[in-house]
């Protein structure tokens, strides 16, 4: 078992209020919304590319188209949530996560429906979010939050390995584009969407920022509770897989989610 590394670097336990992984698989909001309402021709040419890439099924969603619908998620998250930025910290949590991430390269493991595993465009972005529930989650092309709560429960450096392994484990099966790609049923806000990018039209715009607005709420309020039964399954093989090759105890996982959810699933 290894503990952290530094006393520096030991918490103080709070309450904690444990959440699900917010699996968020959706780039539609924050400084995307934002552009759009304003009209600006930034907003425009926004809700253009991203008609196109959500015309797409996820096979057809490159790495590098996905790291930019991740990006946007992740502008999202930190309008939402401060971000952590105790050097040592998220040297630290960087550090743990990138041992992990090594020991995903030439892996012969596949995720969902036996597909081929994906590297992301840009690596991985470890970010830690100043939230006292315990929670870690990511998004499409290599974002992996994990917030203070969930730090603070953690007893040593084996749990947070497997916890970013799971996240890891999403991130590479994209799960994230996959789920966003399941959302095509919210039609109307798509097809305002391809409207305002066809018309280039500024109150357009204004309608599709409302429209998108409230899909994403409900796509937000549908990922609290993680992406499925199936994707959770899938994350968990892969995130055993990849802390045990990177020499941590994989039942770490466990024992964490044991210890702050009463033995219910992590999601």
């Amino acid at each position: 078992m290894r503990k952290f590394l530094s006393s520096n670097l030991v918490v103080l336990l709070f309450p904690v209020v444990v959440v699900g992984c917010e699996a968020i698989g959706m780039a539609l909001r924050g400084d995307v919304t934002g552009a759009m309402a304003s009209g600006t021709r930034d907003g425009i040419e926004i809700a253009g590319k991203i008609e196109a890439e959500l015309a797409k099924t996820a096979d057809e969603v490159n790495v590098s188209q996905e790291y930019y619908i991740g990006r946007n998620v992740a502008a999202n998250v930190f309008a939402k949530s401060k971000r952590v930025t105790d050097p040592a910290l998220n040297r630290y949590v960087r550090m743990v996560g990138e041992n992990v991430a090594k020991a995903t390269k030439g892996t012969d493991a596949r995720g969902l429906n036996n597909a081929q595993l994906m590297e992301p465009y840009k690596g991985y972005f470890f970010a830690i979010l100043d939230d006292n529930q315990v929670n870690a989650f990511s998004a499409p092309g290599g974002w992996v939050f994990i917030t203070m709560g969930a730090l603070r429960a953690m007893e040593n450096e084996d749990e947070l390995a497997c916890v970013l392994a799971h996240e890891i484990g999403h991130v590479m099966d994209r799960h994230g584009i996959r789920y966003t790609m399941e959302q095509k049923k919210f039609g109307v806000p798509l097809q305002v969407l391809g409207e305002a990018a066809a018309a280039r039209s500024p109150a357009l715009v204004g309608e599709l920022a409302k429209s998108l607005s409230g899909m994403g709420n409900e796509l937000m309020s549908k990922a609290m509770g993680g992406m499925g039964v199936d994707y959770e399954l899938t994350a968990d093989a892969l995130g055993a897989r990849f802390a045990s090759r990177a020499g941590y105890r994989p039942g770490a996982l466990v024992d964490f989610i044991r210890r702050t959810r009463h033995g219910e699933d992590l999601k």
